[in-house]
């Protein structure tokens, strides 16, 4: 996922405080290198969602290759030091679990992750999206579980051999971090592994990943 004080909001991806609270509009608030970065205030809470949208150059199997190889993570998600697979449940369901590095004097947060992949038979747009689960994995001496958490990638491929990608995150990282500063640096991991993620793409084995259950 790396850390300073930008850690304070964790990748991966991506949680709702709560769910079904009310949303307010998306307000743009960074428009850099080809990635912009909107956020929007969530009725009740004092942290905001982020949203990324940005433009990569792959196949939807190449980036679904990097979503699957859990091991890696650490690789190109922002602050991620420990990454595994809990259970595969299809080739459409995963659990996973993950850890990030938070600064001191904050202890570092786990996650335990539900996540779930679709595509659109129309418009071939590919959806993954992540659940917590705080209950599916133990939680661990010295380390704060994250209260809440949700993210949805949407990867639409172009005719052009592009891919438009949009990523929404709530989350809550939980302790005593100030919602302050977690919303202060709110994008800064996310655009980190959102650009580490465009050159993993590029690399063997995942640029000629392919599989059968998704349409290019």
């Amino acid at each position: 996922m790396r850390f300073s004080y930008s850690l304070l909001l964790i990748l991966l991806s991506f949680g709702t405080l709560p769910i079904s609270a009310q949303k307010g509009p998306w307000v743009l608030k960074k428009n850099k290198s080809d990635i912009k970065v909107y956020t929007r205030n969530v009725e009740g809470s004092n942290l905001k969602d982020l949203k990324l949208e940005a433009r990569m150059k792959g196949t939807l199997s190449s980036v679904l290759a990097a979503f699957y190889d859990v091991d890696t993570y650490k690789d190109w998600a922002y602050s991620t030091t420990e990454t595994k697979a809990l259970k595969i449940v299809s080739d459409l369901e995963m659990y996973y679990y993950t850890v990030s590095d938070f600064p001191w004097p904050f202890q570092d947060r786990d996650l335990v992750v539900k996540s779930i992949l679709s595509q659109d038979p129309n418009t071939k747009t590919v959806i993954s999206e992540s659940f917590h689960q705080p209950n599916f994995h133990p939680t661990q001496n010295g380390r704060v579980r994250v209260p809440a958490f949700w993210a949805k990638w949407s990867m639409t491929p172009t005719n052009d051999g592009w891919l438009d990608i949009e990523y929404i995150i709530s989350t809550d990282p939980g302790g005593n971090v100030p919602a302050w500063l977690v919303n202060l640096f709110i994008d800064k991991g996310p655009i980190h592994s959102i650009k580490r993620l465009q050159e993993v793409i590029k690399q063997e084995p995942y640029k000629s990943a392919s599989y059968s259950f998704i349409t290019e």
